[in-house]
């Protein structure tokens, strides 16, 4: 078992995120090809989007300023980005807020991407 993880993270770690990314868009377009589907790259990049928005703003506790200017982009298109990806950020006093994703927000992506 420990040997196993060993080697997975040797794995990932061999590899750039490129070719990770390059791995995994290759056998999602391989599987999507004969459902006959359509809007691929904004579907994609959706799916790339999310996560690199919500832990951008996990990472930054939820200071929308500081994920900004970590990802390089304006506060206001990360707010709306925020809004069209459906991730949600909640205030806790006290805490980190927490930050989910909305699956039936996801899914709706998927549908009007063509």
């Amino acid at each position: 078992m420990v040997g196993d993880t060993q080697k997975a993270m040797k794995d990932i770690a061999s590899h750039s995120l490129e070719e990770l990314v390059a791995e995994k868009v290759r056998g999602f377009i391989k599987a999507m090809a004969g459902a006959n589907q359509t809007g691929l790259y904004h579907m994609l990049l959706a799916e790339f989007e999310r996560p690199l928005i919500a832990i951008t703003l996990e990472e930054t506790r939820g200071n929308q300023v500081a994920a900004a200017r970590l990802l390089g982009i304006n506060r206001n298109t990360l707010r709306k980005k925020i809004g069209e990806l459906g991730i949600k950020v909640a205030r806790r006093r006290g805490r980190p807020p927490r930050i989910d994703v909305d699956a039936a927000e996801s899914s709706k992506l998927g549908e009007s991407a063509g």
